[in-house]
């Protein structure tokens, strides 16, 4: 869904995003987010974010940068959209996150203190465009 991309939001790591049912979602709110973001003030520029479908996964490889550039791999993250009843307070996201060597660090909701100080705290200033930030878009395997 993108290419590389330099994340702020990830602590300055380049990141690429995947997605399998949440790509017209994603490209949505992106849109939606941008129009909002040239013109916060005016009053007839309001979102209008859609919710993810149950099921939709993300996948975020995340990399080191070198010289203004990705470098090595970092870890991987992933967050899946679960059943209204997994985590309500925290959108039913579920989030992991694994080492080069597929190790699992860290595997729950909000609900888990590692979890949402890693993870969810920062994704719960963005639940109304369903946690997920959705600001940025290449669409580069096309």
């Amino acid at each position: 869904m993108t290419g590389f991309e330099h994340s702020g939001l990830h602590w300055e790591l380049f990141v690429v995003v995947y997605t399998d049912i949440g790509e017209d979602v994603y490209k949505h709110n992106f849109l939606q987010y941008s129009t909002w973001f040239d013109d916060p003030e005016d009053e007839d520029n309001q979102p209008n974010y859609k919710t993810y479908p149950i099921g939709t996964t993300f996948i975020k490889e995340n990399y080191s940068m070198k010289n203004g550039k990705p470098d090595k791999a970092q870890w991987l993250t992933i967050m899946i959209k679960r059943e209204q009843d997994f985590n309500p307070e925290g959108g039913n996201w579920e989030y992991m996150q694994f080492n080069v060597n597929g190790e699992a660090m860290i595997n729950g909701s909000s609900i888990d203190n590692q979890v949402s100080s890693q993870c969810a705290q920062c994704h719960e200033n963005v639940a109304e465009r369903d946690y997920i930030f959705s600001n940025i878009y290449s669409g580069t395997y096309q």
